[in-house]
């Protein structure tokens, strides 16, 4: 089947979980969380506890439902069989699900994280092959010569920088300038013909902003071809280079 995700109708996480409403209400992703898991979930759940914060732990489990649904929104589930890049990982858990379903999948993150207990035991369990990864303003992306048919990442802040990052008392976002090249390397030399990305970014700008995306950023994001809401940025074609 073609890879045809339904998250490019634009939705919030709300908005999808209102569409879908008789797969909630059926437990369908409850139920495909618990398939998925079952030959792990007891040494999953104990590695997990290694996490240093509260924080952490919660997000690993909240992620076993979130990632299940972006599996099914994306279109992966029923798709021919694709390449795929999670950018930003770490334990390796929707490449896992990805994997489950038939798809070739790493997982990235920046040099240093994967090896870092509990992530390197969680990838040996999960089994999923992954890439040192750092994404950084107006620097190729390096990924070994492999290229993808997707490119995925959660909660990823690679676009930004927090207070105690920039050592000042604003946060740092990237402009323009810095998602063009961005997206003109990602098209140019890590997507395939005809791939996409979609990012579930953590924010596009300040805090005391209320994490609206600025309005410049926006029009980039249109017209390049983007659909954007408060939480998805999702690109089903990169016109590239561009």
């Amino acid at each position: 089947m073609a890879f045809s995700p339904i998250i490019s109708k634009g939705l919030s996480v709300l908005g999808l979980r209102l569409v879908n409403k008789k797969l909630y209400r059926s437990g369908y992703f409850q139920h495909e969380s618990e398939k998925l898991m079952a030959s792990i979930q007891e040494e999953y759940l104990g590695l997990l506890s290694k996490y240093p914060t509260t924080e952490d732990r919660r997000k690993g489990l909240e992620n076993q439902i979130l990632f299940v649904e972006m599996v099914h929104w994306l279109g992966i589930e029923k798709s021919k069989p694709l390449k795929i890049l999670d950018i930003g990982g770490r334990g390796g858990l929707f490449a896992y699900f990805c994997k489950k379903y038939g798809h070739q999948s790493y997982v990235s993150d920046i040099p240093g994280v994967l090896q870092k207990s509990p992530n390197k035991e969680l990838l040996q369990l999960l089994n999923v092959d992954s890439l040192d990864l750092k994404i950084e303003p107006f620097t190729p992306v390096d990924t070994d010569g492999e290229k993808f048919d997707l490119i995925t990442g959660f909660r990823t802040r690679f676009h930004s920088k927090l207070t105690f990052e920039t050592g000042k008392d604003y946060e740092e976002h990237w402009g323009v300038k810095e998602w063009e090249y961005l997206l003109n390397n990602l098209a140019s030399n890590i997507l395939n013909e005809n791939g996409k990305i979609f990012f579930m970014l953590n924010r596009l700008q300040e805090k005391e902003k209320k994490g609206y995306v600025p309005q410049e950023i926006a029009d980039f994001f249109s017209e390049k071809g983007g659909i954007l809401n408060d939480q998805f940025l999702y690109f089903p074609q990169l016109p590239g280079p561009f």
